[in-house]
């Protein structure tokens, strides 16, 4: 695959982002405790079963498993984030190779309450979707590594004391020609740990 210059219609995923920052502090009457706002005070540990919706760019495959699995930290009135998003993915022409591929990525959340249980998120990741192929036969290489961008929607819902549903909807945009589209929705659990207070003293 060849390397792609940022265009216009690659900006759509970050206008999108941009939407929804917008409007998610408006959501709902319900604030975000002072605690949850207090930056780097505690750190989510989750991971999740993705489930593909459509894509674009891969036509002659099909997604056979994603899971993903990552951290999130408290910083004012969002979270920074990193994780990572495997998938696997099976040729439907005999004459092409199976392959599967990591996300890995950092990004940031604003964060809006629905109620003292719920709340909604939205934001975008960055980082490279790296391919690994069951050949070399497609680029020459049995491995590529691309730059991606992901526009996210999350939802959380406590269940009891600090574990949680952690739900959410991810478009995948990774910067090849031609391009690749990659809409994923994922769901699983999520448990919230206090952050050492040597470490956060260090990172404020």
């Amino acid at each position: 695959m060849k390397r792609h210059r940022l265009s216009r219609h690659h900006l759509l995923p970050i206008v999108l982002c941009g939407l929804v920052f917008l409007g998610i502090p408006r959501v709902g009457q319900a604030q975000i405790s002072n605690q949850d706002q207090a930056p780097f005070h505690s750190v989510s540990l989750y991971g999740m079963y993705s489930h593909p919706v459509s894509s674009r760019g891969i036509s002659e495959w099909n997604q056979r498993l994603a899971v993903q699995a990552g951290l999130q930290i408290p910083f004012y009135t969002g979270r920074i984030e990193a994780g990572v998003h495997g998938q696997q993915w099976q040729t439907l022409n005999a004459a092409l190779p199976d392959w599967n591929a990591l996300f890995v990525f950092a990004g940031w959340q604003a964060v809006g309450a629905v109620n003292a249980r719920t709340n909604l998120s939205g934001g975008v990741r960055i980082g490279n979707y790296v391919m690994m192929f069951d050949t070399d036969a497609v680029v020459g290489q049995r491995r590529e590594s691309e730059f991606s961008v992901a526009p996210v929607v999350g939802l959380r819902v406590r269940l009891w004391n600090r574990m949680e549903l952690h739900a959410e909807a991810m478009w995948v945009r990774v910067l090849t020609r031609p391009v690749i589209d990659s809409r994923q929705v994922s769901a699983g659990l999520s448990t919230t740990l206090d952050m050492p207070r040597w470490l956060e003293a260090l990172l404020k």
